[in-house]
């Protein structure tokens, strides 16, 4: 459940960037697939470098900050917060 609702978030959030129109497969006129941009993920992690770095980049922690005002709020579910402060 919670990587939906994380796929949610992020799909109404930040569409261009985590969905962009040409990366789901999709049909032509003719009703051919066309290949969404989501079958190139191999080739796009391969261009990702290793870093000696262990802060987190300064966009990773304001990503990290919508996410807690988001579970704080809007998705917060009432069980959770019974369960995490039950006595």
């Amino acid at each position: 459940m919670a990587c939906c609702v994380l796929h949610h978030y992020l799909r109404m959030e930040n569409t261009q960037g985590y969905t962009p129109p040409s990366f789901a497969d999709s049909a032509d006129p003719d009703g051919n697939i066309v290949e969404g941009s989501w079958r190139q993920v191999d080739a796009i992690l391969d261009n990702i470098q290793q870093t000696s770095q262990r802060n987190p980049a300064t966009s990773a922690t304001e990503v990290r900050e919508q996410f807690i005002y988001y579970l704080s709020n809007a998705g917060s579910l009432g069980w959770q917060v019974q369960h995490i402060y039950r006595v």
